[in-house]
């Protein structure tokens, strides 16, 4: 896969839609949402997407798939972003 978003991502990753969500519904500000995404966030992240990530898509293992949830999911816990502006599905749905 050539060009992706985190749309994209969470189509093939459900997981990351679900981490997404919660991440809004816990929204932290300053050093508590830094704790948070440190202590919480990036392991489980770091499970479904990036290097560490053991199994297909491989697009899901690049550099570029990692920083693009790492800082969608990030800035939806410490910095307010809306689940339309990632075109995110519930994965429920």
């Amino acid at each position: 896969m050539d060009d992706f978003n985190f749309g994209d991502i969470c189509r093939d990753e459900p997981g990351l839609g679900d981490l997404f969500t919660e991440a809004l519904e816990r929204k932290q500000n300053g050093i508590k949402g830094m704790n948070v995404w440190y202590r919480e966030f990036k392991p489980r992240m770091e499970r479904m997407v990036g290097m560490m990530r053991d199994k297909k898509p491989d697009y899901l293992k690049t550099s570029e798939a990692y920083n693009i949830v790492y800082h969608t999911i990030y800035n939806a816990l410490t910095g307010g972003i809306d689940k339309e502006a990632h075109n995110v599905q519930d994965s429920q749905s």
